[in-house]
């Protein structure tokens, strides 16, 4: 953390993960998950970790029908939508394309944002549990090369814990 109180990331050296969560990954879909949930949330309130929402995942969880529960344990820290450059353009296209694969053009359109705005954000871990994002992540990082880790949550807490 600088001086400021800010963190300060530098890739390649030690400092603390960056992570995206998908909305998912906060279903309490089973005693594991949640526990795994609350695992996350204490790495995030001890600062051993920085977790980030993508402005999508982040309005799908102030919808109405979820629990506050859930919403408590939201990080303060999101994406906002800003206008891309030509390159963020072309990549987020490309990221479109490769998460797509056969489906219905425009099916997964929100879940190729999310990944897009992860590689824009150069986050170590992308985690969820929609498998089209977990199968396709090498079709993605191929067209559009990432350090980005993506994986579930009991994985990202078994790597932060080694």
């Amino acid at each position: 953390m600088n001086d400021d109180g800010r963190h300060t990331y530098f890739r390649g050296e030690h400092r603390t993960p960056r992570v995206f969560i998908d909305a998912n990954v906060l279903d309490f879909v089973s005693a594991e998950r949640k526990n795994a949930v609350l695992k996350l949330v204490v790495l995030y309130e001890s600062e051993e970790v920085e977790v980030i929402l993508p402005k999508g995942v982040r309005e799908e969880l102030e919808h109405p029908n979820v629990p506050v529960s859930v919403k408590v344990l939201l990080p303060d820290v999101y994406t906002v939508e800003v206008e891309l450059s030509v390159r963020e353009q072309q990549q987020r296209s490309l990221v479109v394309s490769a998460l797509q694969g056969n489906a219905k053009p425009g099916k997964h359109l929100a879940d190729a944002d999310h990944v897009f705005e992860a590689i824009k954000y150069q986050v170590d871990y992308f985690v969820t549990y929609d498998h089209r994002i977990l199968d396709r992540s090498a079709d993605i990082k191929e067209v559009v090369p990432n350090e980005i880790e993506f994986c579930d949550l009991e994985m990202l807490i078994q790597r932060l814990s080694n």
